[in-house]
């Protein structure tokens, strides 16, 4: 399991100051919830811990900083977001789904295999439309 703390967290766009210095630890096997009302900086802080806005901060997983990797590289570390949307091809299967997004993470084809091991309910509709 991945211990997350995040430090100093800040995200700006523009003149904008979106998140401003935050600290936030999740411990490893908890669950940890971001609550505040609309435009208070939940996604962005999110969305910077997952390296995909600009942010100054640190971002560490189980001790080692991230801050400085790549989208990707964070996520085959273990950090991912899963959007509340459903970004996904609907004229795709759910199998087919998983590998396209395997394929943009640089992930070999058997990370789907164990993603269905780890979540039945995506082998069981692997072939169903997404």
């Amino acid at each position: 399991m991945t211990a997350l703390e995040i430090a100093g967290l800040s995200v700006r766009y523009g003149g904008a100051l979106a998140v401003d210095d935050i600290a936030l630890s999740v411990p490893p096997g908890q669950v940890t919830a971001l609550v505040g009302p609309n435009g208070a900086g939940k996604s962005s802080a999110v969305l910077a811990t997952c390296g995909t806005v600009r942010s100054t901060g640190e971002v560490r997983l189980d001790g080692e900083r991230v801050d400085g990797w790549s989208p990707g590289r964070r996520t085959r570390a273990g950090l991912a977001l899963v959007p509340q949307g459903r970004q996904l091809f609907s004229r795709l299967t759910v199998r087919e789904n998983l590998l396209i997004g395997a394929d943009q993470l640089r992930l070999p084809a058997r990370s789907v295999a164990a993603a269905e091991e780890r979540f039945p309910i995506l082998a069981e509709r692997r072939s169903s439309l997404a």
